[in-house]
């Protein structure tokens, strides 16, 4: 995926090699657990150039990406409530060990020591990192919800901003026993680096079902 709004060609979007199922996720902005879908949505691949006028808005991209897969594929879906897996992001013990952040919000990008900017999120040889400033919990909990696949809720009640530095493995994570030289599992690293905790509990999660949808879209 490259091109689209905040981007360096905001007037193109263009996906390669793009399963159906991404295309919805990056159409209505939902979790891939909040997503009901058949098999093929995750196997079949497809290409998109689309054009997008001058003053869009992320909402009304948004709305156009919708409309595309409306009018090409001729989705339809609907919304409902699931019972599911759902996580609070609570502090474990007294005192959480995060460090207040003294960076204004607008701070210019940081960069390593070898000039390169420090990516919010960055995985490497099995090694995922946070590595953020100015973060409140509430922005912490969504950046949790997209690595664990499962909605996480701020039950913290911390209402500060800080700077985050979070290192765990991702291959303990993908393992069913995560006790392995590779490193802590998100869960572990959680509660060991910040003094916070991942509470699990059932909750109603809205997700989308697929009721139709064709395999081959309209020609342009």
């Amino acid at each position: 995926m490259f091109g689209g709004l905040g981007s360096r060609d905001p007037s193109r979007f263009v996906v390669e090699n793009f399963s159906f199922f991404n295309l919805l996720l990056a159409s209505y902005e939902v979790g891939r657990y909040q997503l009901s879908t058949p098999a093929w949505m995750h196997t079949a691949k497809f290409d998109i150039t689309a054009k997008i006028p001058e003053g869009t808005t992320q909402a009304q991209f948004h709305m156009m990406l919708r409309n595309l897969l409306e009018d090409r594929f001729k989705l339809a879906l609907h919304r409902e409530k699931k019972e599911m897996k759902v996580y609070e992001l609570t502090v474990r013990g007294d005192r959480p060990k995060l460090k207040e952040s003294t960076n204004p919000p607008d701070s210019p990008r940081r960069l390593d020591k070898d000039g390169l900017p420090i990516l919010p999120v960055m995985t490497r040889n099995g090694q995922t990192r946070f590595d953020v400033i100015n973060e409140s919990m509430e922005q912490l909990a969504t950046r949790l919800t997209n690595q664990i696949n499962g909605q996480v809720t701020d039950a913290t009640g911390l209402n500060g901003k800080y700077d985050i530095i979070l290192t765990w493995s991702t291959r303990a994570m993908a393992m069913e026993d995560p006790a392995t030289d590779s490193g802590p599992t998100l869960f572990t690293a959680l509660e060991e680096q910040l003094g916070l905790k991942l509470v699990a509990k059932k909750g109603l999660v809205e997700v989308l079902v697929i009721d139709h949808a064709e395999r081959t879209p309209t020609e342009n």
